[in-house]
């Protein structure tokens, strides 16, 4: 999106996952944030939520600056958790700001059931991407997870699943180490390989030699970034049978039971063996999403006014 409308990107990260730590840490970034709003004096904030308090500074710096910015507020799922969509006046500074972002209709649906005024809300997909895949050379039966090791990843199914397909080669990308369970990696038999995290370089290479990206999901409203990464390589997708993902990625690959060993073997070997339909039928969706993202991203281009950001 910074590319379409053109705006910096501007990140105060934090180092470590200690408590409270963390919590310091917060008015230590938040400062930081309010002083780069009130250094740049922009025509337009972009939020991505949660943490639901960057919206409360904003407000805060627009009451304060002679710069009277636009709030653009891009909420992602996790904004809707009990833990931020609940925090104090978040829900009524949403309905203040000039633009609402969600991604998908079954969290637009979710935003008006919390109270969010459908006015300002406005639904925008992850975008497709055209890469430059030219030199790319594709190694055949490869199956790309790229996994967080969240919970709602079911790494152990994969497993299982890898153990029904021993032509196929599983590779799993994600800071394993950390985060996976060390008995379902001593399950995992020799075609499924944890790579660890990767540079984006690498994980380009990776995601362009792959024949198939896997992408599941236990959470119904997610959309699934790997899942827009493997469309715009052209990809066939194998992916949880959630109703959004199946309303974006319909045609573009195999839709499976994500607590189900068998049917998501069963998915992979049905794309594997059409694989060159499949590949065709994901540039064709590709090719919609890009009108229909192209669509909304006019209508919250004109709420804007052509404003810099």
């Amino acid at each position: 999106m910074a590319e379409v409308w053109g705006y910096d990107t501007k990140y105060f990260p934090s180092d470590s996952n200690l408590l409270m730590v963390k919590i310091f840490s917060y008015f230590v970034r938040g400062f930081k944030t309010a002083s780069y709003l009130f250094r740049e004096k922009p025509d337009v904030v972009w939020l991505q939520l949660p943490p639901s308090f960057l919206l409360h500074i904003a407000f805060f710096v627009r009451a304060l600056s002679s710069q009277k910015f636009k709030i653009v507020c891009d909420m992602h799922n996790s904004a809707f958790r009990e833990k931020w969509i609940k925090f104090p006046f978040f829900l009524t500074l949403l309905n203040k700001s000039d633009v609402i972002i969600v991604h998908n209709e079954s969290v637009y649906l979710l935003a008006k059931s919390c109270g969010i005024h459908s006015a300002k809300l406005f639904v925008l997909e992850d975008m497709p991407v055209n890469y430059d895949m030219s030199v790319s050379r594709v190694e055949e039966n490869t199956i790309l997870f790229p996994c967080s090791f969240d919970v709602d990843e079911p790494v152990s199914v994969v497993v299982s699943a890898a153990k029904l397909l021993p032509w196929c080669e599983f590779i799993v990308t994600g800071d394993y180490k950390k985060k996976l369970d060390s008995a379902v990696y001593l399950a995992a038999p020799r075609n499924v390989k944890f790579v660890g995290y990767l540079s984006k370089d690498s994980y380009l290479q990776l995601l362009f030699s792959t024949t198939i990206v896997l992408g599941l999901t236990l959470r119904d409203n997610v959309q699934l970034s790997v899942a827009n990464e493997g469309l715009s390589a052209n990809k066939p997708l194998v992916l949880s049978d959630s109703a959004v993902l199946k309303s974006m990625f319909e045609g573009g690959g195999a839709f499976v039971d994500p607590m189900s060993a068998e049917s998501i073997a069963g998915g992979i070997a049905c794309v594997l063996e059409g694989v060159e339909k499949y590949r065709r039928e994901v540039v064709r969706v590709k090719a919609r999403r890009l009108q229909s993202w192209a669509s909304n991203q006019a209508l919250i281009s004109k709420v804007l006014g052509g404003a810099g950001v």
